[in-house]
């Protein structure tokens, strides 16, 4: 709710949004992904086509002009790493990742860059969003951020038992690296998160505290996330995580306590003890 309603944020898979095929595949097939040769009416858009860039910018300035209490224009791909392989998107591409469906940040670095640059000549102040998601995790290591580029990064892959920093996770000194690399290039950062714990007994909540605290340290100013609740303890680390984002220095086993003691009352004992079991066995305390 706070992020499609109530918070005046706009970020989210919006290619589709921007120019859907539907209405412009048509007229516009030069729009949309060449992939084996072909232009691909489901693919990504192609953002290196100077009428996409023109014609992105304005949707980002009616977008502001209908929403004026809006911040952000979401320049996100579409939920899926059919990317365009023409030779100017490609040129753009580390040469590493040229012909493949990843290491696809630098070119959206580009792409959101050059419509930021835009935007301000109309709505200054107003900024453009994007995911660091599948198929584009990578930082590019030799462009910038435009000062009105936000970049979310999306760990959709790390290990949830740990913090994304902690380097007891492979996985995670993975990630973390990723998100540094994003960090060093962009002056805001977001945080797009995955909390899909339907495989996981247990949410620890110090690990999702710990975690937040370490990315806010880190010019993160914005959060969204998935959110599973079928996981034990789900309730209770969500609490905690919501409370935290209003409040990044709170007193997390002050909060604990509180909800403990508020919502077991007579039974908060055996369920600080059942937490602790649980907390001791992901091995993070």
């Amino acid at each position: 709710r706070n992020l499609y309603g109530g918070v005046p944020v706009h970020v989210g898979h919006n290619f589709r949004g921007i120019a859907s095929a539907d209405e412009y595949f048509e007229q516009h097939p030069e729009w949309f992904a060449l992939r084996g040769g072909e232009r691909d009416r489901s693919g990504q858009l192609c953002t290196s086509n100077p009428e996409v860039i023109e014609h992105t910018v304005e949707m980002a300035r009616r977008h502001f002009d209908e929403k004026p209490e809006q911040t952000m224009f979401s320049l996100s791909p579409d939920d899926h790493a059919r990317f365009c392989h023409c030779p100017d998107c490609e040129a753009l591409d580390p040469p590493e990742y040229r012909g493949l469906d990843t290491g696809k940040g630098r070119r959206l670095m580009v792409f959101a860059n050059e419509v930021a640059e835009r935007l301000q000549e109309t709505h200054p102040g107003r900024n453009v969003a994007f995911y660091a998601y599948w198929g584009a995790v990578e930082a590019p290591g030799d462009i910038e951020a435009h000062p009105n580029v936000i970049v979310f990064f999306t760990p959709i892959g790390m290990a949830f038992n740990y913090p994304l920093q902690d380097p007891r996770s492979p996985t995670n000194r993975i990630h973390d690296g990723w998100y540094l690399g994003w960090d060093s290039v962009a002056q805001q950062m977001g945080i797009r998160h995955y909390y899909n714990f339907s495989s996981v007994l247990w949410i620890p909540w110090r690990v999702l505290t710990d975690e937040l605290r370490y990315e806010f340290e880190r010019d993160a100013m914005y959060m969204n996330a998935e959110l599973w609740s079928d996981a034990e303890g789900s309730a209770l680390s969500y609490w905690i995580l919501a409370r935290v984002l209003w409040d990044v220095d709170a007193d997390i086993d002050a909060l604990f306590e509180d909800y403990v003691t508020g919502l077991y009352g007579a039974a908060a004992g055996p369920m600080r003890r059942y937490y602790a079991r649980l907390t001791d066995a992901f091995s993070y305390g």
